[in-house]
């Protein structure tokens, strides 16, 4: 058996539960380009670490505003929502590494991790947030 037939066949919450772990890699190459110095100082399990927790962190942001607008009885994990938070991110997060790194290719400064952490966490924010009420039922006023 491969271990995408076995993916296949497991629950629908273990399935919706791996789908924001596509965004590791772009988290370990975040570290790579913007944080050199805890790159090449720290042992790679150290990294993924980092970037696993901070997959989980910016999926619950996102799952918490795509289910803020939605019907209260469906499950704060579903899968719906990972997956629209998680594309969400993947976009956020791909847009800044292209613009952090051509950045410092340009004007040869180097655009930090931590600038780039609070960057990015404020976009995903705010776009969620339009996306939340732009999706709510508008007041008629009377």
């Amino acid at each position: 058996m491969s271990i995408f037939s076995d993916l296949g066949n497991a629950p629908k919450d273990l399935k919706s539960m791996l789908i924001p772990s596509i965004l590791i890699p772009f988290w370990y190459i975040t570290f790579y380009i913007f944080h050199p110095v805890f790159y090449h100082d720290n042992e790679f399990i150290l990294i993924l670490s980092f970037c696993i927790c901070l997959t989980i962190s910016s999926s619950m942001v996102g799952t918490f505003f795509m289910s803020y607008s939605e019907d209260t009885s469906k499950l704060f994990l579903d899968e719906d929502n990972l997956r629209r938070s998680t594309y969400a991110s993947l976009i956020i997060h791909a847009g800044l590494i292209f613009a952090g790194y051509t950045w410092s290719l340009i004007f040869h400064e180097i655009f930090l991790f931590y600038s780039f952490l609070i960057t990015y966490f404020v976009l995903l924010i705010l776009f969620l947030v339009i996306v939340v009420f732009s999706k709510s039922p508008k007041s008629k006023i009377q």
